[in-house]
């Protein structure tokens, strides 16, 4: 459970979540670490769905002005989507509302990734950015209806609707 927080808060933080969602998040995290403590695993579990429904409400990736997508094999771009209605349109297709936190799909075959990225945000001082974009996130999609959403070093695995899971197919 604290994993599934910490990665949601970096998600938040990499990809501008605002400050008061980031505390929330935390907030969730202490409830969900008392929760496991207890050893309440259907708790945790909705603990787990509730911020994942917060990462919804709060369309946190419709700021990436990228995605880039992977083959499976290679780490070879064959698709990159960067109109920002298709950007949008492909974040509501995700149904992030649906998501249901899973174990690590150790060995479930990798149909494809995602690469979610970016321009850095404006700073003080700075009237515009270089205009490079860099890697918030990657999406990685497993055959049996799996994803994995990694940020960094940490991951949130977790299953997904059928219908989410056709639809991310037919990019690869």
């Amino acid at each position: 459970m604290k994993v599934i927080i910490c990665t949601l808060a970096m998600v938040m933080l990499l990809l501008g979540g605002c400050q008061s969602t980031v505390t929330t998040v935390l907030e969730m995290s202490t409830a969900g670490q008392e929760t496991a403590a207890a050893g309440d695993e259907a708790a945790t579990t909705e603990e787990a769905t509730t911020v994942l429904e917060t990462m919804e409400d709060m369309d946190i990736l419709t700021k990436a002005q990228e995605i880039a997508i992977l083959a499976p094999d290679t780490a070879e771009t064959t698709q990159t989507i960067t109109d920002r209605e298709e950007i949008t349109a492909f974040i509501t297709s995700l149904d992030l509302g649906q998501w249901v936190p899973a174990q690590q799909a150790s060995d479930a075959k990798v149909v494809g990734t995602f690469v979610f990225s970016q321009e850095d945000s404006i700073k003080m001082g700075q009237s515009a950015t270089d205009g490079t974009l860099h890697e918030v996130c990657r999406l990685v999609l497993y055959e049996d209806s799996q994803v994995d959403l990694i940020v960094g070093p940490l991951s949130l695995p977790s299953e997904i609707p059928a219908e989410t899971a056709a639809y991310l197919r037919e990019f690869f």
